[in-house]
């Protein structure tokens, strides 16, 4: 999928709804007060009303719908979840990403951010070909640049901050992708967003380096990094 290209919405929350039916199978209890039907039921409206998006609603129209997905896409990964259907419950997340790139693609702003970041971290985890890390890097640096400012708050406080999560990692796929530029990109923005995080990232980075063995030139962008945020060294 190139960065242009407007991922299925039809199938996209056909693929929900289908989920939707296999967690009610297996749901005895509910989240909130919401069931697996309450889900579909919303689904099925949202779907009717991205559809009928146009330009004239965006940002503000779309990027509230996009929220109510995401937000029902968590509720029905949570509901898998307590329903024991660990598989559908990732499955449910990772729906997250092209439905979040659909409304990103059509100008919507994200301010609900932990399904996709969930379904980010565990595509990380499969992607191993250049051209595959290229794709995810540049879906990941969409999200990043449609994330509001609500949403990035208080991010260093909570290590578990979807937000947080999102810069890091997306940082350690540029480092995996061998691109210069992307590294760059990434890094820059663990100085901007994340500073009090910058330090340790770029040390564990280092220690990476001949771990893995990374070609020399990723390691003269990390090392750069690392000294660009470790300042001079003291003398005793």
């Amino acid at each position: 999928m190139s960065a242009s290209t407007l991922p299925d919405l039809r199938a996209v929350m056909e693929r929900l709804l289908g989920l939707a039916e296999e967690v009610d199978e297996s749901c005895t209890t509910s989240t909130g007060d919401l069931s697996p039907e309450d889900v579909a039921s919303a689904l099925r409206q949202l779907e009717d009303a991205m559809s009928r998006a146009t330009a004239e609603d965006i940002p503000r129209g779309l990027s509230q719908l996009s929220d109510q997905g995401l937000q029902l896409i968590a509720e029905l990964s949570a509901m898998a979840s307590e329903a024991g259907i660990a598989d559908t419950a990732r499955e449910v997340e990772l729906v997250s990403l092209p439905f979040v790139l659909w409304t990103v693609r059509q100008g919507a702003r994200i301010g609900v951010l932990a399904p996709v970041v969930n379904a980010l971290a565990v595509q990380a985890n499969a992607v191993r070909r250049p051209e595959e890390l290229a794709q995810m890097l540049r879906d990941m640096t969409e999200i990043v640049d449609a994330v509001i400012p609500e949403a990035q708050e208080n991010a260093e406080l909570d290590t578990g901050h979807p937000w947080r999560v999102l810069i890091l990692n997306r940082a350690i796929v540029a480092t995996r992708s061998h691109d210069p530029a992307m590294m760059e990109e990434a890094f820059d923005a663990i100085i901007d967003n994340l500073p009090g995080d910058a330090l340790n990232f770029f040390q564990e980075a280092m220690g990476q380096m001949d771990a893995i063995g990374y070609p020399s030139q990723v390691r003269e962008i990390v090392n750069g990094y690392y000294l660009r945020v470790a300042g001079p060294p003291t003398i005793h």
